[in-house]
């Protein structure tokens, strides 16, 4: 799951030519999210699918950004 998550910000950063902080913080931003994603059920707060630990990363958004980071 760690190299799931960390990919596609390190892909990101790197062909848009960012810093090493930028990279930094989108590797973070994205740790922060795949871990309080699966906390957000329907029984412990009033947003979420209710549906455990889903992580499936999806590459399919790398393409339009770095088109249009450019």
């Amino acid at each position: 799951m760690g190299v799931g998550t960390i990919t596609p910000p390190l892909i990101l950063a790197g062909v848009l030519k960012f810093s090493q902080a930028d990279t930094a913080y989108l590797i973070s931003i994205a740790l922060l999210a795949s871990r309080l994603a699966p906390g957000c059920s329907p029984a412990t707060r009033p947003v979420g699918s209710g549906l455990l630990s889903v992580s499936g990363h999806q590459l399919a958004f790398l393409q339009p950004l770095t088109a249009r980071g450019r």
